[in-house]
């Protein structure tokens, strides 16, 4: 995309340039006097011209960025979205302190997150909630990273697992639909990454805080660790350490999020990054004048340098 389209027409001054360019070689080459050795000619002339065509052509590059600098291109870059809200709702129950995802489920979580924190570029606003039996907002969305990091640390296990409240909780620490700044898609500028290894034992129904969510367009990433149901052993768990896919899957299905399965600290490691670069980032075209008028001159510094050295008196 060009900011002066327009501009493009004077790249139908390079055929002239060229047709001038040959016509000047063809009169020289007419005009040239006899030699006595013109085996020796011949061949010099025909090196001659296997150095100059190389040279001629990034000459010819050259004058083509020209041009198209004129016409102010632009290209897309990925740069920091301000209008984007995340909340980290993190499970803190006892059944995180299961070693099958290694140091800890939680421990694996905590270190995830911590990445996930250190990638965030600066501007992003981010919030932390963590919840077992209740659900606890621990910091406001705020631009503070380091705040969040250190909440994080602070966190501790407790009984239960309340998914619903969760939502809730996290809901809270976004403006009203209306508030909320005004931009192309208004669905991803508030979202909630939510982790859990448990179903839901207490508090609001997750699937009746999934409707709030909905209506305050909200999206929900949800995040599986520990033991799901298809891979569910009672004899070696016990029901308190399956998490609910299911509801997951739907909490994330019907807010336009993700649901992701994890075992390993790797895996959920992976997880964040991926969510970090796909949530607060955002693409946008930045006029790229400065850069192609650079690679014009640095061809056509190139093309003279190599002239130079390549420079023939017969």
């Amino acid at each position: 995309m060009f900011l002066a389209p327009w501009m493009l027409l004077t790249l139908l001054a390079l055929p002239v340039i060229l047709w001038l360019y040959i016509g000047l070689k063809t009169k020289r080459a007419a005009s040239a006097v006899a030699y006595p050795d013109l085996i020796t000619l011949l061949k010099a002339n025909q090196k001659r011209k296997r150095t100059l065509f190389p040279l001629s052509l990034i000459y010819f590059l050259a004058l083509l960025f020209a041009f198209v600098a004129l016409a102010r291109p632009t290209m897309p870059v990925a740069v920091a979205n301000p209008e984007a809200g995340i909340v980290l709702a993190i499970d803190t129950s006892r059944s995180m302190r299961q070693a099958d995802v290694i140091p800890s489920r939680f421990e694996a979580a905590r270190a995830a997150v911590r990445s996930f924190l250190d990638e965030l570029p600066q501007g992003v606003r981010v919030g932390l909630v963590n919840f077992g039996g209740y659900a606890t907002l621990n910091v406001p969305l705020t631009q503070e990273h380091e705040q969040v990091a250190d909440a994080l640390e602070r966190l501790y296990l407790i009984r239960g697992t309340a998914i619903g409240e969760a939502l809730i909780k996290s809901l809270a620490a976004f403006p009203d639909l209306a508030e909320r700044p005004v931009s192309g898609e208004s669905n991803g500028l508030a979202t909630v990454i939510l982790l859990s290894d448990g179903r839901n034992r207490g508090g609001i129904n997750p699937l009746d805080a999934l409707e709030q969510l909905k209506a305050k367009d909200i999206t929900v990433h949800t995040i599986g660790v520990g033991t799901n149901s298809a891979n569910f052993n009672p004899d070696a768990f016990g029901g308190a350490f399956q998490f609910d896919e299911e509801t997951l899957r739907t909490i994330a299905e019907q807010t336009g999020g993700a649901y992701v399965f994890v075992d390993s600290a790797a895996d959920l490691n992976d997880v964040y990054k991926s969510l970090s670069h796909s949530i607060a980032w955002r693409m946008t075209r930045q006029e790229a004048t400065a850069l192609v008028t650079l690679l014009a001159a640095l061809l056509l510094f190139l093309s003279l340098s190599l002239g130079q050295l390549k420079r023939q008196v017969i």
